[in-house]
C-alpha cells in the first residue's frame, strides 16, 4: 500500500498537541503575568503580550526548553486516533515552526503517542532556509493537503491548489475565507477521506 499512499503535511503545535493554553500556564507562573487564551483573537502573541519579535521568540525557546526538560507528551488523542485509521492513505509529513534543536522532544512526542506511524519531520530552518512559506514548502515536498491550525498557512495552501483544512482554535475564529474549517479531528478526518477519494478516483 505504500506506493498508492499521498502526502499529508501536518502543522505541530495546536494542530497535534496543545502549545496555547500550556504556554500561558508556563508564562504566567514564570514571569508573573495573567494572560488567558481568550484574549487571543489572532497569531500576535507579542503585541497581546507587550513583547518584541525578538523577546517573543527567545521565551518561546525557553518555554520549549521547559517542555522538553519535563517530558511532557500530550498529542491529541482524537489525533492519534484519525492518523492511526488514515496511516493506510496518507504518508505523513510534519512541518513546523518550531526551532531544529527541539527535533527530539518532537520526535520522542510523536513515538510515545503514536509509536507504530512514521513522520517525515521540517523545522523552521528547513523552509526558511530555503526563502519558502510553509504552504509552498508543503508543495515543493509533494504533499496534496495541509493540517494547520493557523489560517495565514491554510489560506495560501488553499491558493496553492492544496487541500486545506483550518484546524478550529482561539486565535482564528476570525478567519472568514475558502478553507475548509474542522472543528474536530473528527471533522478532520472526514475532510481528508473526501480529498483522498477525489485526488485517486476511490469512492
Amino acid at each position: 500500500m505504500n506506493g498508492n499512499k499521498l502526502k499529508l503535511a501536518l502543522d505541530f503545535d495546536d494542530t497535534l498537541k496543545p502549545f496555547l493554553r500550556p504556554w500561558f500556564d508556563w508564562h504566567n507562573e514564570t514571569y508573573e503575568t495573567s494572560h488567558e487564551v481568550h484574549e487571543v483573537t489572532e497569531y500576535d502573541l507579542g503585541s497581546l503580550m507587550g513583547l518584541s519579535n525578538q523577546e517573543l521568540q527567545r521565551r518561546v525557546d525557553e518555554f520549549q526548553d521547559y517542555e522538553m526538560s519535563t517530558a511532557n507528551i500530550n498529542i491529541f488523542p482524537e489525533a492519534i486516533e484519525v492518523l492511526k485509521s488514515l496511516q493506510q492513505f496518507f504518508q505523513y509529513v510534519i512541518i513546523t515552526a518550531r526551532k531544529r534543536r527541539f527535533k527530539p522532544y518532537t520526535l520522542d512526542q510523536l513515538r510515545l503517542g503514536m509509536p507504530d506511524i512514521e513522520f517525515e519531520i521540517y523545522h523552521r530552518e528547513d523552509y526558511e532556509g530555503l526563502k519558502m512559506s510553509k504552504a509552498i514548502f508543503a508543495k515543493t515536498l509533494g504533499c496534496i493537503a495541509l493540517v494547520e491550525d493557523h489560517p495565514g498557512h491554510a489560506h495560501e495552501a488553499h491558493e496553492l491548489g492544496l487541500g486545506a483544512i483550518l484546524l478550529t482554535a482561539q486565535p482564528n475564529l476570525s478567519y472568514i475565507g475558502p478553507v475548509e474549517r474542522a472543528d474536530s479531528w473528527s471533522r478532520v478526518d472526514e475532510l481528508l477521506r473526501q480529498i483522498y477519494n477525489s485526488a485517486t478516483g476511490s469512492s
